[in-house]
């Protein structure tokens, strides 16, 4: 296991850059760097006080007030949703305001002055320089490119998905996270209880989770594993990883993660119990997170106030056939 009750609270997002691990902990405010060498774990971002960041001071200096998402660049920069705007912690560890005015709204235009209501997920595409945001509470999917926010997905309704159209003539309820993965973007709609994708041309397709409309979360089902991922019952999917050719879901109120490949889906982590047991790795909490890169399998177990570290060798993850 990485990390402890005294370290990691409720993380919510856990990224890698330049070999370090970075927890984002979203009840104490603060990012933490993970050391995989030696197993140590410092404060990176944050100074533990659960208040609005501070802009132009030190990244050590700010508060964090329940940040969503964080997501890096391969410039070395930083990017924290902070409720209705976006943070960035450039590589000089100063922090500025990327994207919304703080208040709470919608208006595409200008970073400066676009809106923004309740961000969650928050990913950066390196090879297009864009940001992508998981704007949860307008039920949209926003792009963020030259310094100007635009929508991709949602219409701005609440309700049922609508595939084969555009994304952005389609509802969305209450979108978790988005990631990009070979130009396609992937959407965790996590009250529809499915996971969808925005092909090049924009049209919404299905990916995994039979869409089941709720106004609430943990409405969803179980069933399906071994099946078609398309007609499997998702339970608030929240965040989401990619890795050779496997997409990787939360299933948060199922108490597991999920992987498609090849169009099926598998239960890799997690059970029918919910809790914690020193005993079986196997049993989750509420998990919020996962990473995934060649050797492991990190899982905030947010429930249990604990990120866990799975080898990769010994699970059964399936493989993409070619």
């Amino acid at each position: 296991m990485v990390g402890s009750k005294s370290i990691s609270s409720a993380v919510v997002e856990i990224e890698e850059r330049d070999n370090y691990l970075y927890f984002l902990d979203n009840q104490s405010g603060v990012v933490w760097r993970y050391n995989g060498n030696n197993g140590t774990t410092e404060r990176f971002i944050g100074n533990g006080k659960n208040e609005l960041a501070a802009l132009g001071c030190n990244r050590l200096e700010t508060g964090l007030f329940y940040p969503g998402g964080l997501t890096t660049d391969n410039e070395g920069n930083f990017y924290i949703s902070e409720q209705h705007h976006i943070l960035k912690i450039n590589k000089e560890g100063n922090v500025e305001l990327f994207a919304g005015r703080g208040d709470f709204g919608y208006q595409d235009g200008t970073a400066e002055e676009a809106l923004f209501q309740s961000i969650r997920g928050i990913s950066f595409d390196d090879e297009s320089q864009t940001l992508y945001v998981a704007d949860t509470y307008n039920n949209r999917i926003r792009r963020i490119k030259d310094g100007v926010v635009s929508t991709v997905a949602g219409n701005g309704m609440q309700g049922e998905l609508v595939f084969g159209v555009p994304a952005t003539s389609s509802p969305l309820n209450r979108p978790h996270d988005v990631i990009i993965e070979d130009g396609q973007i992937y959407i965790s709609d996590s009250w529809n209880n499915t996971v969808a994708r925005i092909d090049e041309n924009g049209i919404l397709s299905p990916v995994a989770g039979e869409p089941i409309y709720k106004i609430y979360q943990g409405e969803g089902k179980y069933f399906g594993d071994g099946k078609d991922a398309q007609k499997a019952g998702l339970n608030t999917p929240l965040n989401m990883d990619y890795h050779n050719g496997v997409l990787y879901i939360v299933d948060s109120f199922n108490n597991r993660i999920r992987v498609v490949a090849d169009g099926k889906i598998d239960t890799i982590i997690g059970s029918d119990q919910k809790g914690y047991d020193p005993e079986n790795s196997m049993i989750l909490n509420f998990p919020s997170a996962v990473y995934v890169n060649d050797d492991y399998i990190y899982v905030a177990d947010t429930g249990n106030y604990l990120v866990r570290r799975y080898k990769r060798e010994f699970l059964e993850t399936p493989k993409v056939v070619n």
